[in-house]
């Protein structure tokens, strides 16, 4: 029932009750465990762990619901600075992690160790292209949506085991 937010300007994560009341925060500017440089898209699992898009670091930090550090692994596509480079994660049911690169177009699924499992997309328009993938979702039966912002669209694609 709580509240977690990226402040991005701050770099740290805030948790608020459900009513907005503050109660803890954690981050701070650097590359260490526990550290953020631009932290952006969030997202909770199951039991509570929660992962962070950490850009400018270009990695994806995992911490227990207590807000200590468990693991980190590498991002793709997160070199650069710009405005439009602010991936978006997403945990499904099986603990995976689903994790955009804007400006690569594309999508990668990661299992919670940071190994890569699947890629969606490529730059274009068709059916199973991308441009600049920022939001996205997963559902109770594993179907991935992507917000793909370039194209105006919302695509799904079935779960990929």
């Amino acid at each position: 029932g709580n509240v977690l937010v990226s402040d991005t300007g701050n770099k740290r994560i805030a948790k608020f009750t459900a009513d907005g009341q503050f109660i803890t925060q954690w981050g701070g500017a650097g590359s260490s465990a526990g550290q953020f440089l631009e932290p952006c898209g969030l997202a909770v699992d199951a039991a509570g762990n929660v992962y962070v898009a950490d850009v400018w670091n270009q990695r994806v930090q995992t911490f227990d619901r207590n807000s200590n550090p468990l693991a980190q692994w590498s991002g793709v596509g997160w070199e650069s600075e710009l405005p439009v480079n602010k991936p978006y994660i997403a945990v499904d049911g099986q603990g995976d992690v689903y994790v955009t690169a804007p400006e690569y177009h594309r999508v990668v699924k990661f299992d919670a160790s940071g190994k890569v499992l699947a890629v969606w997309g490529a730059f274009g328009s068709d059916a199973g292209s991308l441009n600049a993938p920022l939001g996205i979702a997963v559902d109770s039966a594993g179907n991935v949506y992507f917000a793909d912002s370039g194209n105006n669209r919302v695509l799904k694609f079935p779960p990929v085991r």
